[in-house]
């Protein structure tokens, strides 16, 4: 991308770069809607922090461990596998737009590979989410994601309260073994 180009990006806000990259993402369909899976992925990301407030009683943002925790959580609760292609390029818009915090897993997790994601929705997701309406046109989907993880939440309780004790506490190498262990019994899995 030559320097001007580069220029033009960093002037936009996140929303804008967004939309101005969606096209790079086919849309996907299901049933009788069709979606864009960036806005999929930050219905999902929206979701797993809204449940872990409502149902979890979290007061802090926790970071999910790995793109897989959420394409788990979208096929499941949609009914669909998703081409990891298509979710794997969907994730990268999101991310290069800035509208989720996704980076290389903490060094302070020891997870040994260096490939494995954390990520969360951040401010301008939420605004991508209100002010494109997608609580409102994309419903069936959002309430698909949200039924599916607060009954899996409601069922995996006791583990998700450990693993958010641990994670609100210093992590040291022995609560990173611990975190390691709890996360293994979870589908969809947690950082700090």
């Amino acid at each position: 991308m030559p320097l001007a180009d580069n220029i033009e990006w960093d002037a936009l806000n996140p929303i804008e770069r967004y939309r101005l990259n969606r096209s790079r993402i086919p849309e996907f369909r299901m049933g009788t809607y069709r979606a864009d899976p960036g806005e999929v992925i930050l219905l999902a990301l929206y979701t797993v922090d809204l449940v872990l407030k409502q149902e979890g009683k979290a007061q802090y943002h926790f970071y999910i461990l790995d793109d897989d925790s959420i394409g788990h959580l979208m096929g499941e609760a949609l009914g669909r596998i998703f081409e990891p292609g298509l979710l794997k390029c969907a994730f990268i818009a999101v991310d290069e737009a800035k509208l989720v915090y996704r980076f290389t897993a903490a060094k302070k997790f020891k997870i040994r590979d260096d490939r494995v994601k954390q990520l969360r929705i951040n401010s301008w997701g939420r605004e991508y989410i209100w002010e494109s309406k997608l609580l409102d046109t994309q419903r069936d989907i959002f309430e698909a994601l949200r039924s599916y993880f607060t009954q899996y939440f409601r069922i995996h309780q006791p583990v998700y309260a450990n693993v958010c004790a641990i994670l609100m506490s210093e992590i040291t190498n022995q609560s990173a073994e611990q975190i390691q262990s709890l996360n293994n019994l979870l589908d969809i899995k947690l950082l700090s």
